[in-house]
């Protein structure tokens, strides 16, 4: 017998012991001389540079990806990279990196500005035939960045009165300059003054956007410009619940006899075509709401006009919307599977939260004069 003290030493001794043989048999594991074997805490939780926070993740990924700048060797000091230099403007909200040239991705691929715009490449290499969107993010984000305005990073937290009274418009933590948005309603006005007065699908009026931003817009590279130059059609259902409405509004009030209108049921018609012609089809869907159910709908309807068709024969949706509530965009695809839209066998949905901050930092507002 001995006593519970003398018992911890002797268990503390064994799983000192048992550690030892872990990590020596770790090491042990390659007879390489040139490779070196390091042992970690934990396993990585992940390897994308763009979602770590784990200390330990860090560690690898710093030795695997190379970044637009790094600390200097022993110092906290920022040092060229794959950008071999910056620019700061005056009030230091936006940092402009000019990059390395000949440098190539692992694949071959070049290493430029556009590599890091996903839509883009989907756009460029053909990866799409036909984007559905909502009017937010294709007139209040897309093409109101186009004309060279700007989203602001904020507070949820902050007092909305505040705000209302400064003409700042607030989306969760994102800030708004309501004049600014005034501005891209009466742009859009402008666009449909210069139309045949007919009615119009919102992907032709879009396209009409597109050719518009061509010879005007202030920041290049936009989805709807990128659509526009490589003949990809944009649908978006929900269109006029955007500033689009209003500046079509302000159109038809200075056009009473002679104005545009924009068809929703032609452009139904315009998609379900699409599916009816394609001898497969799937769906890539971030978020949800009118756009998800838009596309999953054409099956339906190409049903409805006496064609046999597939389901959707792939599907990915990422999103956090919860199932439990029963709204749109967090339906599930197997649900959609009920409705004949989706065939699940080669489905996914990923709850997870999908953003590209492109904040713009230290903005002095001005206040309101009425």
């Amino acid at each position: 017998m001995f006593r519970q003290g003398e018992k911890i030493k002797k268990l503390r001794k064994l799983f000192v012991s048992l550690l030892s043989l872990i990590f020596i048999t770790g090491f042990a594991v390659t007879s390489n001389a040139k490779v070196l074997v390091v042992g970690q805490i934990a396993e990585p939780k992940s390897l994308d540079p763009s979602t770590v926070t784990a200390v330990n993740d860090f560690r690898i990924v710093m030795n695997i990806y190379d970044g637009l700048v790094r600390y200097t060797d022993g110092k906290l000091e920022v040092e060229p990279a794959l950008a071999k230099s910056w620019d700061i403007s005056s009030d230091g909200t936006v940092y402009t990196f000019n990059l390395r040239s000949g440098i190539k991705f692992h694949d071959g691929s070049s290493f430029d500005a556009d590599a890091v715009k996903i839509y883009s490449d989907m756009i460029k290499y053909n990866m799409v035939d036909a984007i559905v969107a909502t009017g937010a993010s294709i007139i209040d984000m897309d093409f109101f960045e186009a004309l060279g305005f700007k989203h602001y990073q904020g507070s949820q937290f902050q007092n909305d009165s505040e705000l209302r009274e400064n003409y700042i418009d607030r989306i969760y933590d994102t800030y708004i300059d309501e004049n600014e948005l005034q501005m891209c309603d009466k742009i859009i006005g402008e666009i449909a003054d210069n139309l045949e007065p007919k009615s119009y699908t919102s992907r032709e009026f879009i396209n009409e956007i597109g050719k518009y931003l061509k010879l005007n817009s202030k920041k290049k590279g936009s989805l709807i410009e990128m659509a526009f130059d490589n003949n990809v059609p944009i649908f978006c259902p929900a269109f006029t619940d955007s500033s689009a409405g209003f500046g079509l509004v302000l159109h038809q009030e200075r056009n009473p006899k002679k104005h545009i209108t924009i068809d929703s049921i032609r452009e139904f018609r315009e998609l379900t075509e699409i599916k009816i012609k394609s001898k497969g089809s799937g769906l890539f869907m971030i978020g949800g709401g009118v756009p998800k159910n838009f596309i999953q709908d054409t099956v339906i309807c190409a049903e409805l006009l006496g064609n046999e068709v597939d389901m959707h024969k792939y599907a990915i949706q990422i999103t956090v919307a919860d199932s439990r509530d029963g709204a749109c965009s967090s339906s599930t695809l197997k649900e959609a599977s009920s409705w004949g839209k989706v065939d699940i066998t080669k489905e996914q949905m990923v709850f997870a939260e999908v953003f590209l901050k492109n904040y713009h930092l230290s903005l002095q507002w001005k206040r309101l004069s009425y």
